[in-house]
């Protein structure tokens, strides 16, 4: 199916390999030239296997794999600029989108931790969530900007709102 992960080998090759303790699937997708360390490489290794490939569809929207790995680098660098670190937390409030699929990426580029927020959230739970997580970004769909200003108010430290 194309857009899957598959590990490019025959049954015996993958019994051989993965019958070594020592080999992890990191190392065995290593030696099928493979190098994939985290969520964030999934856009570049597609653009890289498979540039004009559909990667993400929606409705009558769609990226290649080449314009994602294109968007996501750049929100990643967008990121990186307003101080977002790994281990951060970037928390995100959105209905369906093909924007979700990028920011996930992108946060998971950085290093940082996506803290996906329910879209049926009110005030209150919206409050306690942030407070909790302590995120020093939040996406929010066009639908959440009542919410969002709502809300604001009540959070516990300063947080950048980055409208998608």
């Amino acid at each position: 199916m194309p857009g899957q992960w598959r590990f490019q080998s025959t049954s015996a090759e993958k019994r051989r390999v993965f019958s070594d303790s020592k080999t992890t699937l990191h190392s065995a997708f290593k030696k099928e030239g493979v190098e994939m360390y985290f969520l964030g490489d999934i856009p570049r290794l597609g653009a890289k296997r498979y540039p004009n490939r559909k990667a993400l569809i929606m409705g009558n929207n769609s990226l290649t794999y080449s314009q994602l790995n294109i968007l996501v680098n750049r929100l990643t660098y967008g990121l990186l600029s307003l101080g977002v670190s790994p281990g951060d937390r970037v928390a995100l409030i959105a209905e369906d989108c093909l924007e979700y699929a990028i920011i996930n990426y992108a946060v998971a580029k950085c290093g940082a931790i996506l803290v996906p927020m329910n879209f049926r959230y009110k005030k209150a739970e919206m409050v306690y969530v942030v407070n909790n997580s302590e995120p020093c970004v939040i996406f929010y769909g066009p639908q959440f900007i009542s919410l969002i200003d709502e809300a604001k108010a009540a959070f516990d430290t300063t947080i950048r709102l980055v409208a998608i």
